[in-house]
């Protein structure tokens, strides 16, 4: 995938787009775009946007049908995994912690 910037153009691949910094003193960027989407486009287009802001997955190289969601307030976290499969799968970069499943107390 090739990358490059013109004139406040984004350029990956053959998709174009517009990226304005917030003019009213606040932090952030928006991304303008017209393309229809693909997949593999909302990838690639995810993996060049996330990685510039610090986004990253909660566990990295999850299963396909894995999904995780962190819940926290001030005094804890809590994060959830479901696995969305009947088949069972292995996660082996899971965060130190309690495991409350009832399947393995």
């Amino acid at each position: 995938m090739s990358t490059g910037t013109g004139g406040g153009t984004l350029v990956i691949g053959a998709m174009t787009g517009t990226r304005d910094e917030h003019k009213s003193g606040g932090e952030g960027s928006a991304v303008y775009m017209g393309t229809y989407l693909t997949g593999t486009l909302v990838e690639n287009l995810a993996d060049e946007l996330f990685g510039r802001i610090g986004i990253a997955p909660l566990i990295a190289d999850l299963p396909a049908n894995v999904e995780v969601t962190l819940r926290h307030a001030a005094d804890r976290k809590l994060l959830f995994v479901l696995n969305t499969d009947e088949d069972t799968v292995e996660i082996s970069s899971l965060p130190a912690g309690m495991d409350f499943s009832p399947t393995r107390r």
